[in-house]
């Protein structure tokens, strides 16, 4: 019998990026980005500079992945104070936490130029962008290595044929089977109450 096969998830944008961002009192601020927001990375602090990295809002795709349309503008250096100063304001009109700057603090900027004082609206968003990274850092390790695959022999109705199949695709062992026993552990040099020994 033939099964339809599950019509393959696209990497195209579906949509704008809209994480959950939270206030200092743990509910939700409702936001809706618009394309013209910038995603805003502190990047460096280096004495009294500090340098942000930022580019256009990201979109996500069907997976949830954050999608970039463009590799980012021109670092961005402001002064440390300054930026500080505008942040704690911003951070305290959207009643979230209050707390100093950190490399890799995530904001959602709009009305970005070059004088924070003039942002219209900060929205800390450290948080989920370091949960969307963690995310996409697992999906990398996850993914299968082009070209890995295993060769399996299937024997039926007196034809026998080796198919390769991608090793994470791997079939299940015929019943019965037992996988081979594994080897004794070595002892730990050392303690005596080792769990190994």
């Amino acid at each position: 019998m033939y099964q339809q096969r599950e019509a393959p998830r696209t990497t195209d944008p579906v949509g704008l990026w809209e994480p959950e961002i939270k206030r200092a009192d743990d509910t939700v601020i409702e936001f809706v980005p618009s394309d013209a927001d910038e995603y805003v990375v502190l990047d460096e602090i280096i004495g009294d500079q500090v340098r942000l990295a930022f580019t256009a809002w990201p979109s996500v795709d069907e997976e949830g992945r954050l999608r970039f349309a463009e590799s980012g503008s021109e670092p961005l250096p402001v002064d440390r104070e300054e930026l500080r100063g505008s942040l704690d304001r911003l951070r305290e009109i959207e009643r979230q936490l209050v707390r100093p700057l950190r490399i890799g603090d995530v904001f959602l900027v709009r009305g970005m130029t070059p004088d924070p004082e003039e942002w219209e609206r900060l929205l800390d968003i450290t948080g989920a962008a370091r949960r969307a990274a963690s995310r996409a850092g697992v999906r990398a390790v996850a993914q299968p290595v082009e070209g890995t695959a295993i060769t399996v022999r299937i024997e039926d109705a007196g034809i026998a044929e080796d198919v390769p199949v991608p090793s994470w695709r791997r079939p299940p062992e015929p019943p019965g089977a037992a996988p081979p026993p594994r080897p004794p552990a070595e002892p730990t040099p050392g303690s005596v109450s080792s769990a190994a020994v």
